[in-house]
């Protein structure tokens, strides 16, 4: 990387002179000058669409940052000495790429993409990720129990709501039945809830298990 510093060209001395925290501007130079960049020698360009990559990155420009990240790792996969002092940069991107498609509600790609992160290292960031994205996407998934959950709370407070208004005033020697029908559906909604939750949990552990290759 060092004799990149020999290069003189003023366009690309010019993107490096942007203060690093400047990504809007960076991002701005660079599509501007795009054309001109691909003159540069390889190993040029690639530093800065790495860098180009990373700025939109942090804008949260998730859907233009996927529409390039798939070729720059592509560029590592099939680089060799070129990139061997950059293998690192690798695993950043599909943690990355990851994190974008997570953003972007893509929870199955996101699976996938964390799935060949995890079989390379499990770093605490990948696996709090991975199983966060799981359970996210169960409980996308799950929207018809949660349904239920929501329907037995309701009804339990109509039931209360009949309790105090009505049964309480008119109908005192009903009260035990309806304190017990209203319990009953307070404690069905949890039960279901703490029910779906525990699933989704322990589903997430035992898929991250899975992609990892423990039994």
């Amino acid at each position: 990387m060092k004799h990149l510093s020999n290069i003189q060209d003023p366009i690309y001395i010019g993107y490096f002179k942007i203060p690093p925290e400047y990504y809007q501007d960076k991002i701005r130079y660079f599509e501007r000058n795009k054309k001109k960049f691909n003159l540069l020698p390889e190993e040029a360009f690639f530093s800065l669409n790495l860098d180009y990559i990373r700025s939109l990155y942090k804008v949260k420009e998730y859907t233009q940052f996927l529409h390039y990240v798939d070729k720059m790792i592509e560029q590592l996969i099939l680089g060799d000495q070129l990139y061997n002092e950059w293998k690192d940069i690798y695993t950043e991107l599909l943690y990355k790429k990851a994190v974008a498609h997570y953003f972007n509600m893509e929870y199955q790609k996101t699976e996938e993409v964390l799935s060949q992160l995890v079989r390379i290292k499990l770093k605490p960031a990948y696996g709090k990720l991975f199983t966060k994205t799981v359970r996210d996407r169960l409980r996308a998934r799950s929207q018809n129990t949660r349904g239920l959950v929501i329907m037995l709370l309701l009804m339990s407070g109509l039931v209360i709501a009949v309790e105090l208004l009505v049964v309480r005033n008119l109908f005192t020697d009903q009260i035990w039945w309806v304190e017990f029908l209203r319990n009953a559906l307070f404690i069905a909604a949890i039960s279901v809830y703490l029910g779906l939750e525990s699933f989704i949990y322990f589903k997430s552990r035992s898929t991250l298990k899975k992609a990892i290759g423990k039994s």
